[in-house]
């Protein structure tokens, strides 16, 4: 892969797509957690990307004009948790779960 022809190394690739991919696949095991809580696909789906990408508004029931407030209250403390995670970023939330971190 070349960027403004240098070539980039084959770590960076790899990290980004490792981050990539765990960015996706975040959202759809929130996707279906949120499902299971009882909100629609659709709803589960806009409210996950919402969420983890900190941009407000979703798609559907939730959109601009309407409120979180009829969401089940463990979906609620489930988005500020990724909420949480897309502030702080999915690597640097995934290392506190690590024994590595914890070590002295």
């Amino acid at each position: 892969v070349r960027m403004d022809h240098a070539v980039v190394s084959s770590q960076v690739v790899t990290n980004t797509l490792v981050f990539l991919f765990s960015y996706l696949l975040l959202i759809f095991l929130s996707t279906f957690i949120l499902a299971v809580t009882g909100m629609s696909f659709e709803n589960s789906f806009g409210a996950s990307v919402s969420a983890i990408s900190n941009i407000g508004m979703t798609v559907g029931e939730y959109s601009a004009t309407s409120t979180f407030c009829d969401i089940p209250q463990m979906a609620k403390a489930y988005l500020s948790f990724l909420m949480l995670i897309g502030r702080l970023e999915i690597f640097t939330m995934l290392m506190i779960f690590t024994p590595y971190f914890w070590r002295n």
